[in-house]
């Protein structure tokens, strides 16, 4: 009985998980994954993403899109320590990178 009502609520937990991965309220999934993993399968196959889940995956792409440019990285010419490609001044020797605008 115990080992059942937990693979229950584990369902429960993973039908809101997806609900929030695909943008559907997360109550309704939940209850969704209570029924079974069958319902789960289809609903994570089957179901669209909505229009809010996939501004929200397009945003995070978006920013780790620019944190990925911003830790790019490139030696010094100067010293050949390495510095942020976006650098204007080494910050170890003080040599001036020259600005490709």
């Amino acid at each position: 009985m115990i080992p059942t009502l937990i693979v229950w609520i584990i369902l429960g937990f993973c039908g809101a998980y997806i609900g929030y991965l695909k943008g559907y309220p997360q109550k309704l999934m939940a209850f969704l994954g209570i029924l079974g993993p069958f319902t789960l399968l289809v609903v994570y196959l089957f179901f669209p993403k909505t229009k809010e889940a996939r501004e929200r995956d397009a945003e995070h792409k978006r920013i780790t899109d620019e944190e990925a440019e911003f830790k790019k990285m490139q030696p010094c010419p100067t010293c050949g320590k390495e510095v942020t490609a976006r650098a204007w001044v080494c910050g170890y020797c003080g040599h001036q990178f020259v600005s490709v605008t």
